[in-house]
């Protein structure tokens, strides 16, 4: 590319900054703008536009999830987890509360006594002997639920009736745990088998601890208030 210079006249035979003549400065040449035109071209008359599919279907998706959870529900009806569940549940209630009641007759008992040693040994032993018992025998959930406190009840009632007897033995403890016991093991079996073979050895192990537990607790409430 050729430029003339303004001043003189004479075409340079290439891009100087100046006339290689006059020595006149020589313009500087614009740039050549490059332009792009993009061309849309419309579809045919007639053909639908189908829009893009989506890449997860929901219907698939909500019948993978009914299909997951209607086997989730089989495997639980079959190792019987609902019925499992609700007994344990009574169980636990029924080793608490059986439990501190004993503890609270024992700590009743002993309450004002230096040497409480037997009444505290009651609770405790008597609360771990119902939480075993509670777990072996096998009856319907509402009869677990019920059967052990209302036993440790009547036996708390009748030690009241009593004439009096040695405060340093333990009588009315005694007499609430062996009705919690009594009623515990009316009308049920022994239990034989589980369907889940680690709730026969977890099963009374936590229920002696639960009602070793709470009988402390029902001891040391009972001795503390009075």
């Amino acid at each position: 590319m050729t430029i003339t210079c303004e001043y003189c006249g004479r075409e340079q035979p290439s891009e100087p900054a100046r006339c290689i003549s006059c020595g006149a400065p020589l313009p500087v040449p614009e740039p050549i703008q490059a332009r792009t035109t993009i061309v849309y071209e419309p579809s045919p008359a007639g053909t639908p536009v189908t829009p893009s599919e989506p890449l997860v279907n929901a219907d698939q998706l909500g019948d993978q999830l009914k299909e997951g959870l209607a086997a989730a529900g089989a495997v639980a009806g079959s190792l019987g987890i609902g019925a499992i569940v609700l007994r344990v549940a009574a169980q636990g209630f029924a080793i608490g509360v059986a439990s501190f009641i004993v503890g609270l007759t024992a700590g009743s008992a002993a309450a004002g006594l230096n040497r409480y040693l037997p009444h505290m040994l009651t609770a405790l032993l008597g609360g771990a002997l119902l939480g075993v018992v509670v777990t072996l025998v096998k009856k319907r959930s509402i009869w677990t639920l019920l059967a052990a406190p209302a036993g440790t009840i009547l036996g708390s009632l009748v030690a009241r009736l009593l004439p009096p007897f040695s405060a340093q033995f333990p009588l009315s403890a005694l007499l609430a745990l062996a009705g919690g016991l009594l009623f515990s093991v009316l009308g049920g079996n022994r239990t034989r088998g589980t369907r889940i073979p680690c709730l026969k050895v977890l099963q009374p192990v936590a229920g002696a601890i639960g009602g070793l537990f709470f009988g402390w607790l029902g001891f040391v409430v009972m001795y503390r208030i009075y």
